[in-house]
Order: structure tokens, then sequence, then C-alpha cells
């Protein structure tokens, strides 16, 4: 791979991390509204496994490991090439 498609996929990489941690906040700012209107929707099994364990704080919280990790692998992408 040569030097600019990588740097082009460590920054893709951020912005993945950028987006998780932006959708962590969406989803319990989503979550909460339901919560306080008594609505309902359609989830995925293991995000309503994980609501149903831990609340909603929980689900924004695997969104923010996710994020978390994208942004780490970011910083720590050059030395993960050699």
């Amino acid at each position: 791979m040569d030097q600019e498609s990588g740097g082009l996929a460590r920054w893709f990489v951020l912005l993945m991390g950028i987006g998780f941690l932006v959708f962590s906040v969406y989803i319990y700012r989503h979550l909460a509204g339901m919560e306080a209107t008594g609505g309902s929707m359609r989830i995925h099994w293991l995000l309503a496994f994980v609501y149903n364990t831990m609340g909603k704080g929980g689900v924004s919280a695997v969104f923010v490991l996710f994020g978390a990790m994208f942004i780490w692998l970011f910083f720590k992408g050059d030395t993960l090439d050699e």
C-alpha cells in the first residue's frame, strides 16, 4: 500500500471514531426521549439485551467504547504497521 492511501485510511479510522462518539450521544438522547414519552421502537436484539441489562447508558457506552477503540487505532496505527 502506498503512503497516500495509508494516510487516507488512517483519517477514515479517526472519522469513524468520532462518528461512533456522536452516535452514542444521539442514541442516548433518543432512548431518553422514548422513555420520557413511553414510546417504543424496534432495535437489534443485541442492543435490546444491553438496554434490558444496563439501560440507556449501557447502550451508549457500547458506542463510546467502539469510538474510543477507533480513535486509539488512529493514534497507535503508525506503530502497528511496523
